[in-house]
């Protein structure tokens, strides 16, 4: 199941928990879109059953071109491209070390 937590059009915002709950209780994996929500609504990954939520940090007034992806422990997944340990090899390529602190600055003045 994939989620857009709020819409940014029309204002919407999902129960992530309860959809969240409904998956783990079928087994079916949860990915959450959080990219509008984010610094905007209340977000705590060790409460919400959630597998996998994706960021951006473009909407926190950070780095265009930086996201995040969260995995849960209890997910595996699979690689496109192999890539080198500091991804756990699972991405190739040299990491925007920049763009990932303006990211984390931009989120810690949202979360602010």
């Amino acid at each position: 199941i994939s989620v857009m937590y709020g819409n940014n059009e029309v204002g919407t915002v999902q129960p992530i928990r309860q959809i969240g709950e409904l998956a783990r209780e079928r087994g079916i994996a949860f990915h959450v879109d959080a990219v509008q929500a984010f610094g905007m609504l209340p977000i705590d990954l060790s409460e919400l059953p959630v597998d996998l939520m994706s960021f951006s940090a473009h909407k926190l007034y950070g780095p265009k071109g930086v996201g995040a992806l969260y995995v849960n422990k209890r997910i595996a997944i699979q690689p496109l491209l192999y890539g080198g340990s500091q991804e756990r090899k699972r991405r190739a390529g040299t990491e925007n070390v920049a763009g990932i602190a303006g990211f984390a600055k931009a989120a810690e003045l949202a979360v602010a």
